[in-house]
């Protein structure tokens, strides 16, 4: 735990995440599967799906959203939202040097921070929208108590919205596989119920995941 009430991965666990990666880029090098997905079509849809929740017009004041995304490997959202249209100001954090290594080279102009999010010291309300895509499908603990600290810190930092996808555990393939953390979406959304104002998801664009949104009180 930490004195904001929310939980840190163990020094094992980091390292056993930082390790996991170093090995798949130097497998893979600055591809999708390096970050764990299929494919690229795979890491396209989710960015399709969680992508839907940024206007495509400018904010009222005609400056650029603000958008942080954690757990951003290449950053690849960014080169995806970038391509698509939407004009953002976008920070990604990762808890892989590696990965923050070999985003700062793919886009040196970007900003770029490297740990987990308890490690940082976002306010409240500190970007637009916060986006995380695949990062909490490391096992932790069998509870998900780390997963849903990391979601409810999601929403605190979040101006607007936040999206998240996670593994659907109605999924017979992923039921198989014990060293992916997976969810009930029924559960998840029940949880976020307890403090987001307004909690969607969907789970029509993948058999294996789930996203949802979660949405504040704030006239954009």
């Amino acid at each position: 735990m930490t004195d904001k009430g929310l939980i840190r991965l163990s020094e094992t666990q980091r390292m056993r995440i930082q390790l996991r990666h170093k090995a798949s880029i130097e497998r893979f090098g600055y591809q999708p599967q390096a970050l764990f997905w299929t494919d690229a079509d795979v890491q396209k849809q989710r960015f399709d799906v969680l992508a839907s929740l940024i206007p495509h017009l400018e904010k009222p004041n005609h400056q650029a959203w603000s958008v942080l995304d954690v757990g951003c490997g290449f950053a690849d959202f960014y080169t995806y939202l970038d391509l698509a249209g939407y004009r953002i100001h976008y920070t990604g954090l990762d808890i892989s040097p590696d990965m923050i290594y070999s985003a700062r080279c793919l886009h040196p102009a970007i900003q770029l921070y490297e740990g987990e999010l308890v490690d940082q010291s976002f306010e409240n309300n500190s970007y637009d929208f916060v986006f995380l895509s695949g990062a909490l499908n490391e096992v932790v603990d069998e509870t998900g108590a780390y997963a849903k600290s990391v979601i409810q810190d999601l929403y605190r930092i979040a101006r607007l919205g936040v999206g998240f996808n996670l593994l659907n555990k109605h999924n017979p393939w992923i039921q198989s596989r014990p060293d992916l953390q997976s969810f009930y979406p029924a559960s998840i959304v029940a949880f976020c119920e307890r403090f987001a104002y307004r909690v969607d998801w969907r789970s029509d664009y993948l058999p294996n995941d789930f996203s949802v949104f979660l949405s504040k009180k704030v006239e954009v």
